[in-house]
């Protein structure tokens, strides 16, 4: 992992390769204190995906990275109950 004032390099250890560092990168761009954001695979047969957040000026990338994970989190939790109560 590679960390600066407002940037965070981290690799994320998805077999996949794609969904969660796709989800991650989708829900930072929404965020209003991310510049940039995204991943890349360096090799795909022998690399985990490396997500790259640049934060405006003031944000901390991690601070940054966990709110998003703690939204994603809620947004799952929400679906499966509107989903569940669907079903009944």
């Amino acid at each position: 992992m590679k960390s600066d004032k407002n940037l965070l390099e981290a690799e994320i250890l998805d077999e996949d390769k794609h969904s969660i560092p796709n989800l991650l990168v989708k829900y930072l761009l929404k965020d209003d204190r991310v510049e940039y954001a995204g991943y890349r695979i360096p090799h795909p047969l022998v690399s985990y995906p490396r997500i790259i957040v640049r934060t405006k000026e003031g944000y901390s990338p991690i601070e940054v990275l966990k709110s998003v994970i703690e939204r994603i989190i809620n947004d799952v939790n929400n679906f499966e109950k509107a989903f569940l109560k669907a079903l009944k």
